[in-house]
């Protein structure tokens, strides 16, 4: 919630999470990324977001950009359904989290597309985030399909956790890239377009797919790694440290 301009305040802000146990820092981080994204949706941070999706979707497939550039509208008139082939209609999203977890711009993003005309779906795993515990109604399983809001959703299995323990969030992190890559090529239809979101981990599962299908992917930044990771105290590790930090600039 602070400005990035005002670096002091954000230097004691940062002691003052270092100071915290585990517990205490997961929930203040709960509460800072619940209000950041509250703010993204009043501020139309959304609304940007897939006006660059679709252009990039667009120039994917060979569809001209509106010189115009006044709205998602106009922007995307030229992608819409018209006689003769049709261009920039599949669109994946690629997330670990999404409703009902605690993740509603992810959801804004696929109605926003869906409701500008393109088909949309959603890859993604098992809730579980922010407690490491799986949510009441789900039961794990290789993967299930279900329909949120309009939005066909396919969960992949995964492993539950959220805790201060490396190995566990290793598990969880790479168990849902195997099966999204496993399932995500066996079940879905290919797509014109994978767009992914943080962590980087499922970056590298949207580029696997994006391989295997022959498509182009787009990847969403919103946890500034290594970094974040080391000021949390979440890994301590300088060899994990290099590690990360190599997947990331890749």
């Amino acid at each position: 919630t602070l400005r990035s301009e005002d670096p002091d305040a954000l230097a004691r802000k940062m002691r003052e999470l270092r100071s915290l146990d585990y517990r205490e820092l997961v929930a203040a981080g709960a509460r800072g990324r619940s209000y950041a994204m509250e703010h993204l949706s009043k501020q139309n941070g959304v609304r940007r977001l897939v006006s660059i999706l679709l252009d990039a979707a667009r120039e994917e497939r060979g569809c001209p950009r509106h010189a115009s550039g006044k709205g998602i509208q106009n922007r995307t008139r030229d992608c819409l359904p018209q006689p003769g082939p049709v261009a920039c209609r599949r669109i994946l999203i690629l997330t670990q989290w999404y409703p009902p977890e605690p993740m509603r711009p992810f959801a804004d993003l696929a109605k926003g597309l869906q409701k500008a005309g393109h088909d949309v779906g959603v890859l993604t795993g098992f809730p579980n985030w922010p407690t490491g515990k799986l949510y009441a109604g789900y039961r794990l399983r290789p993967w299930k399909k279900e329909m949120i809001d309009g939005i066909p959703v396919l969960r992949v299995f995964l492993y539950p956790n959220h805790s201060a323990s490396p190995l566990g969030r290793i598990l969880n992190l790479g168990s849902f890239v195997a099966s999204a890559v496993l399932f995500g090529r066996l079940l879905l239809k290919k797509p014109d377009l994978i767009h992914s979101v943080q962590p980087p981990t499922s970056g590298f599962a949207a580029w696997v797919l994006s391989r295997l299908w022959g498509v182009h992917f787009t990847y969403e930044v919103q946890d500034m790694w290594p970094e974040s990771l080391k000021a949390s105290g979440l890994v301590r590790s300088r060899w994990a440290l290099a590690l990360i930090g190599k997947l990331t600039l890749w």
